[in-house]
């Protein structure tokens, strides 16, 4: 079972291990590191996939529609704190 946490800095993928409770599977990336989002068509349904400058993220087994959605939000989010993080450029 996995879970997915979108907030206003922060994209949070995790797996619950619900027998083996001392393991934990989580990965906290921050919105600005985010440089690609995608839906996979999978037999099973589809998987959105998050690139960043940390790595590859993937969550599973979600309905296309339901996945194009949370990529196109992924991506709205990154870029605005991409644009908070960038200071202005001088022109001096």
């Amino acid at each position: 079972m996995g879970f997915l946490v979108v907030t206003d800095r922060r994209l949070v993928l995790g797996m619950s291990w619900a027998f083996f409770p001392f393991i934990s599977r989580r990965i906290g990336i921050p919105l600005e590191r985010i440089t690609s989002t995608r839906v996979e068509s999978k037999p099973w349904g589809g998987r959105l996939v998050v690139g960043s400058t940390m790595g590859r993220v993937a969550l599973g087994n979600l309905e296309e529609a339901e996945g194009e959605r949370l990529a196109a939000l992924i991506t709205e989010l990154a870029g605005r704190a991409r644009l908070s993080a960038d200071p202005p450029a001088r022109t001096d």
